[in-house]
């Protein structure tokens, strides 16, 4: 499959990403080891998926958990990830992860514990207003999260205040893409990142400040252009 853009660091993918990772990780040198990704949770299915209507839920499981199938079959399996979702969808994501019939060279996937982006500011909401989102930490059947201190506490703070994107409605701080990949690599080799919903590209813009490849795959045109836009600047290493 031809890129949509590549420069050497950072390839980038137009298309569904079910179809994308079937086509592109044959090799086991071009399969990554890092997940950092936010799949359309408030969107895949219709308007509503996964925040109101049994329908739409369900919708969102099914299709969530051929995403998980997919990503076993591409990845290492020694891979490490974060996977962004928000209260109401966690469980499902959790659950994707350890479908206990989706199993990659005699093992499983799992959602290790879920982690809560403070966003250090409000947004919408009622009577509560939300300014968290959440972050389920999967690893394949061989990743090991044993390089880690044990003394991470599961609330991380990254101001990003609601309605301030510049690329995407659903844009992630950089730095915050930064962490979650320094997190997921123990610094062994050089691992490729993934992201199969890249959005914007800022997962793969931390990549490459980290001096890390990275592979993103998007199903809207407009976003890959954009992605390749950033990309194409100058970004300057850590």
């Amino acid at each position: 499959m031809t890129p949509y853009y590549s420069d050497g660091s950072v390839t980038i993918y137009h298309g569904d990403m079910l179809e994308v990772t079937g086509s592109v990780f044959g090799l086991a040198e071009n399969r990554p080891s890092i997940l950092v990704t936010d799949p359309p949770y408030t969107a895949a299915g219709g308007s509503t998926n996964g925040r109101s209507g049994e329908a739409d839920d369900q919708f969102f499981r099914f299709w969530l958990a051929a995403v998980a199938e997919r990503l076993r079959f591409a990845m290492r399996p020694d891979s490490l990830g974060f996977v962004f979702a928000d209260w109401r969808t966690i469980n499902l994501v959790a659950g994707a992860f350890r479908e206990p019939g989706s199993r990659m060279r005699g093992g499983v996937w799992s959602c290790k514990q879920a982690l809560v982006w403070d966003r250090d500011g409000i947004g919408m909401g009622a009577p509560f207003r939300n300014s968290f989102e959440m972050i389920a930490v999967v690893a394949a059947p061989e990743g090991r999260w044993d390089h880690l201190p044990r003394n991470i506490p599961t609330v991380i703070r990254h101001r990003w205040p609601y309605g301030v994107s510049e690329y995407h409605g659903a844009q992630k701080p950089v730095e915050l893409c930064e962490q979650l990949v320094r997190w997921a690599d123990p610094a062994s080799g050089h691992p490729i990142v993934l992201d199969p919903f890249m959005g914007s590209g800022t997962t793969l813009v931390a990549a490459k400040n980290l001096g890390r490849k990275s592979i993103g795959i998007e199903i809207e045109e407009r976003y890959c252009e954009i992605a390749a836009q950033r990309l194409s600047q100058e970004v300057l290493a850590l």
